[in-house]
């Protein structure tokens, strides 16, 4: 079957369509105020408006990887700057040294071996008030800061790293590995996800692992761990810290 030819014109339309719905969500509604849906909308329609435009690349990638995990984290990946260049088409002239952002600095100082002061009550206050809720489904998160408590302190894994990440790997508590598999701590397995018969077995694999690469490899503070590929992939590692980090300071 022969297929019919797409014609510039058209190309240029549909983009331009995109870039104008895009910038509807982006003017008339803040992003955190912005349902998960909503969240899911706008990194679709950003990853089409940023896929013709080089200068926005990183903004092309991040909302692909966003909007798989539940588009939960996305105004948190995003730099406001990226976002006006893919408004504004404009050259790429702006150069920031990543390494100077506040939370990328101050993942530098949050050990991963470490115990915490707060109790179980204020902990599952903490978490429970950052989960998401959503309509006929139990949030697998809630109440769990025993389990986080416990199991880090059994491994000498700070707890509030571990509720950290599971926070982020876990869409809070929403993504389908964390309904349909009980992992919350994007676990994997020899070829995917793993599967846990229920989530205090997941946390106790994350306090495992964590405690494993803090022993074997030396690694000190969130910052490391992140890093050193030993968690998260390393082409992700700067969004995966900022993530993490924006959940430990919500937790302290």
């Amino acid at each position: 079957m022969k297929i019919p030819r797409i014609s510039r014109n058209n190309v240029v339309r549909a983009v331009k369509a995109t870039v104008k719905t895009s910038k509807s969500v982006i003017n008339h509604a803040h992003l955190s105020e912005l349902k998960n849906n909503g969240r899911k909308l706008m990194a679709a329609f950003m990853f089409v408006s940023s896929g013709l435009n080089p200068q926005t690349a990183k903004v092309m990638a991040v909302s692909n990887r966003m909007t798989s995990h539940g588009g939960d984290v996305f105004e948190h990946s995003v730099n406001s700057y990226l976002i006006k260049d893919c408004f504004n088409a404009r050259p790429h002239t702006i150069k920031r040294n990543l390494a100077k952002s506040p939370l990328l600095q101050s993942a530098k100082n949050i050990p991963l071996m470490a115990g915490s002061n707060k109790s179980v009550k204020e902990f599952n206050k903490l978490l429970n008030n950052l989960l998401l809720k959503k309509k006929n489904i139990n949030n697998p998160l809630v109440n769990k800061a025993d389990v986080f408590i416990s199991k880090g302190k059994e491994y000498g894994v700070n707890p509030a790293v571990l509720m950290a990440i599971a926070m982020t790997e876990s869409a809070r508590g929403t993504s389908k590995a964390a309904l349909s598999k009980n992992n919350v701590g994007g676990i994997m397995g020899k070829r995917s996800l793993r599967t846990f018969a229920k989530v205090d077995d997941c946390i106790e694999v994350m306090a495992q692992t964590i405690s494993n690469h803090h022993n074997k490899s030396k690694l000190q503070s969130v910052a490391d761990l992140g890093y050193s590929g030993k968690y998260c992939d390393k082409s992700v590692a700067e969004e995966w810290i900022k993530n993490v980090m924006f959940y430990i300071k919500k937790l302290s």
